[in-house]
């Protein structure tokens, strides 16, 4: 019994939506956040890439671009 009770649970879990299907189509494209706005400001400011920082950027595309930061700084601290 309770291995049928986890199964269930597992497939309740598989057929959730992701966070981005259940938002609205105008949270999806809304602009960056003020902190993701600082955020991106000062690790492209530490990542040598100034062309990375744009004020325009979608929450999307910043929240891509501020892991892309995340990602290189950490290489490049690991030499």
């Amino acid at each position: 019994m309770t291995y049928l009770h986890k199964s269930r649970l597992s497939q309740s879990r598989l057929t959730q939506p992701r966070l981005a299907e259940t938002r609205l189509p105008d949270q999806i494209d809304a602009p960056m956040t003020p902190r993701q706005l600082a955020t991106l400001r000062t690790l492209s400011a530490v990542a040598y890439q100034p062309k990375q920082f744009q004020r325009d950027l979608t929450a999307t595309e910043a929240e891509r671009r501020i892991s892309a930061l995340k990602a290189e700084i950490e290489l490049a601290d690991s030499f």
